[in-house]
């Protein structure tokens, strides 16, 4: 036989029913915070290396008319650390060529000189995604280089590949470790400031909201 609770009154059971929606919220809202906190996210120096390939794919279009039996050196600014970056991962990332990084050899067919390379972490502002306060970063990722394909350095005449792309996203700052994940420093960027009045205001909603619940359930149960 099924037992039914028993409500001395209507009064009683409409403000169970409340007590029970409350909690129901509170239990969310640390859950929505901690959930986002768990999911994966992309690091800064690998959606780099995913916008560098882009712009690698562009030069690689442009050597494939040329040919994959001449050979190429690739130039830069070697005091550039974001420059030199850029070259290396084009060298490797043009698989199937003959490819030299850094020296002007004169059996080269053909020079790619890279140059106004630009690799850039900036986190413009910072939102917050519900009632716990989870602070979520905004995030932009810019890169930028031009790679000029002559015949030789000195020509007048090449083929030139403008790259330039930036990817916006957001991530959770309890990440931020996993974000900048490389000790490189054109790979990290300079956290938002929060205002102090923001960093009160949220904790004390939270407080507000647990001592509500916490006082209505003892002046139910005490009913």
């Amino acid at each position: 036989m099924i037992k039914y609770p028993k409500f001395s009154s209507s009064g009683e059971f409409t403000d169970r029913v409340k007590l029970k929606y409350l909690l129901w919220i509170i239990i969310f809202s640390n859950l929505g915070g901690i959930s986002f906190s768990q999911q994966k996210v992309e690091s800064n120096s690998r959606i780099i290396d995913r916008l560098i390939d882009d712009g690698i794919l562009e030069v690689r279009n442009k050597l494939i008319p040329l040919g994959n039996d001449k050979l190429y050196t690739i130039l830069y600014d070697k005091q550039n650390p974001e420059a030199e970056y850029i070259a290396r991962r084009m060298q490797s990332g043009l698989q199937g060529f003959k490819v030299l990084l850094g020296v002007l050899n004169d059996s080269a067919d053909h020079v790619i000189e890279n140059s106004d390379e630009l690799i850039e972490v900036d986190y413009p502002g910072s939102e917050t995604d519900n009632i716990l306060g989870t602070k979520r970063v905004k995030r932009e990722v810019t890169v930028k280089f031009v790679s000029s394909i002559k015949e030789e350095r000195n020509a007048e005449k090449s083929d030139k590949v403008v790259f330039s792309k930036k990817q916006k996203s957001l991530f959770d700052e309890d990440m931020l470790s996993s974000v900048e994940d490389s000790p490189a420093d054109f790979t990290k960027g300079i956290l938002p400031n929060e205002p102090s009045s923001k960093k009160i205001l949220l904790p004390a909603i939270m407080i507000g909201v647990s001592a509500a619940a916490i006082i209505l359930f003892f002046t139910i149960r005490s009913k």
